[in-house]
């Protein structure tokens, strides 16, 4: 319990005295109490708090609606462009290719290959040499080679020369007496064509058909 201290007569009053009951019994005069303070009960300080991390949240973005529109309508065209050119590649290719099958007739066996004849398949014109003679026609010197054993006699025929590409340079005959077994005779021929020596392929690039006529019993 808390007092005050007299300061005439020293002694401790009572804290709800306002003046010394001592003094006033004595008939001193008494003097106006001093106040002592009161403790006051100690506060801790608050701990610190620590520092919390700054978290920013960055607002959601949303594509405007007409961009999504544009890049939609955009999306489709490009699809449905791409189909159409398909399809339009497509139809063109089967016109065409339906269009040249009618047009061009399919070749028969007689004009795809000459007349047949057995001994066509031993019988072989090779060896073609193309000159020119004084007068700017084609001379075309070349070989008919028997490759069979047999004495064939009197032989005659015809030669279709063309390119291996299968460009036509000329046609002419030919006619040997006698052409024997594995013999080989040597022919010299003019032909009429516009073409000049120097335009006909080597000899390396020339091929023939050729035609026996005669003997036509084979």
């Amino acid at each position: 319990m808390f007092t005050w201290i007299c300061p005439q007569c020293g002694k401790e009053v009572p804290p709800h005295e306002t003046e010394c009951p001592h003094c006033a019994a004595a008939g001193t005069s008494t003097a106006q109490p001093v106040s002592v303070p009161q403790p006051q009960p100690a506060v801790a300080p608050a701990p610190p708090s620590p520092a919390q991390p700054a978290y920013v949240v960055a607002p959601a973005r949303h594509a405007p609606g007409w961009l999504v529109a544009l890049l939609v309508a955009m999306g489709l065209t490009a699809v449905g462009g791409g189909a159409y050119y398909f399809l339009s590649s497509n139809r063109s290719a089967g016109s065409e290719t339906g269009g040249k099958a009618a047009s061009e007739p399919v070749p028969t066996a007689a004009a795809a290959a000459p007349a047949s004849n057995r001994l066509a398949k031993f019988i072989e014109a090779t060896g073609f040499r193309i000159t020119e003679d004084e007068r700017k026609r084609l001379n075309i010197r070349f070989l008919i080679v028997n490759h069979s054993p047999a004495d064939l006699g009197d032989m005659a025929g015809k030669v279709h020369l063309k390119t291996t590409e299968g460009k036509s340079i000329a046609d002419f005959d030919f006619k040997t007496t006698r052409l024997g077994p594995y013999e080989s005779v040597e022919f010299t021929v003019l032909v009429s064509t516009t073409l000049r020596a120097y335009e006909v392929p080597d000899w390396q690039f020339l091929k023939a058909d050729l035609e026996i006529t005669s003997p036509a019993n084979f």
